[in-house]
Parts: C-alpha cells; structure tokens; sequence
C-alpha cells in the first residue's frame, strides 16, 4: 500500500508512474482477505465494527501524520477502510437477504436490504451537501464519521468484494486472476483526477 501512494505523492519529482504496478493489486488482495476475515470470524457484527473503527482512527491519523509530513498544499483523504466497511457491510446485506427468505423473516430482508442502500443513500446525501458552500463543511464531517461511496478510493469498485464472497461460497476462485488483471490494466489508462484530488484540501 505505500508503494502504491509513492507515485500519486511523488510524480512531481519524477517518480514514473510504472512504480504504480507494484501496488496495483494490494487492493483486490485486501478485499480478498476481508471476506475471508467475515466468513470465518465469530462474530461478524463485531468484525464489522472493527472496521469502522480503522475508518476512524485513519480519518483522526492522517491529518496527524500529515502535519509533521507535508506535501506541498494537498491534503488526501485517502481511507482503505472506507471500501473494506461498505464492501463487507453489502456482503452482510446479502447474507441477510438470502438466510431471510429461507427462514421466511421479512425483517431479516429488510435489514439486509438496507444495509446494502444505506451507504448509497448517505453518499447521495454528503454530495447534495457538498456542492452547497453553506453545506459543504458539515458533509465534510460528516464524512469524517460515516463512510460513503463518494469518498472511497475505488469508488462503486469497491463492491468487487462482493464477488469474492460469491467465490467463497461455491468453492472456486476464478474471478481472482481476472480482478488481479483488472487491477494491472487501470495503470495502463491515462492518468485521471480522482475524486480524492478534486475534494483535496487547499491550505492556501
């Protein structure tokens, strides 16, 4: 994962953008462990707020870390742990759904819907507040306290999560050489703005 931030940190002084590839699959890799992690831990409510509270401790981290560790006038909002929790949360969504409509439980269905929207529904929400300057500095905090879609770093990719859990289940991996792939090939694009930079803080 650092190596992965030393080009989109460093391009200003030459860094190429080939030493990206190294950090390309970190990732699906990480997905990939998260969904093992929700298969086989005991607790899966409590997994799950585990990793809200790395959501919390990177958001209170970074402006931390990035005090003594400046760069230039840019202040990244990058979180991993924004995609594993909305990632993880759609898995439990749809584990919820599936043991509902066998048991028969209308609630189980429902809870299990609404943890699949509710992250959608909020990062509507945060972006309707952002683009109004009276609005913008609470959608910015309350991005700081609830995980949104519109600040994850892969964006509506993070669900690729949810392909894993399908490959968990039925016993086969195949989808991992195509996500590894996939991952690789991004690189090979153009570089684009991404959400994180267009919502960089300018300290002036």
């Amino acid at each position: 994962m650092f190596i992965d931030h030393v080009h989109q940190m460093f391009a200003g002084a030459g860094v190429p953008g080939w030493v990206d590839w190294f950090g390309r699959p970190v990732a699906t890799i990480f997905f990939f462990m998260a969904v093992e992690g929700f298969i086989h831990t005991r607790n899966q409510k409590r997994y799950m707020f585990q990793l809200l509270v790395g959501f919390w401790i990177m958001n209170l981290g970074s402006p931390i870390v990035q005090h003594f560790f400046e760069v230039g006038n840019l202040a990244l909002s990058n979180n991993i742990f924004t995609d594993l929790y909305i990632a993880v949360l759609a898995m439990y969504g749809i584990q919820e759904i599936s043991v509902g409509r066998r048991t028969h439980h209308s609630k189980q269905i429902l809870l299990g819907g609404l943890a699949i929207i509710a992250p959608i529904l909020l990062s509507l929400l945060a972006l309707g507040l952002i683009v109004n300057p009276k609005t913008m500095m609470f959608a910015a905090n309350l991005a700081m306290v609830i995980p949104t879609i519109m600040l994850a770093e892969n964006g509506l990719l993070l669900y690729i999560g949810v392909f894993f859990i399908f490959s968990e289940t039925t016993g086969s991996y195949n989808v991992l050489p195509f996500l590894f792939s996939h991952s690789l090939t991004l690189e090979s694009t153009p570089d684009l703005p991404s959400l994180d930079s267009s919502l960089a803080i300018r300290n002036g």
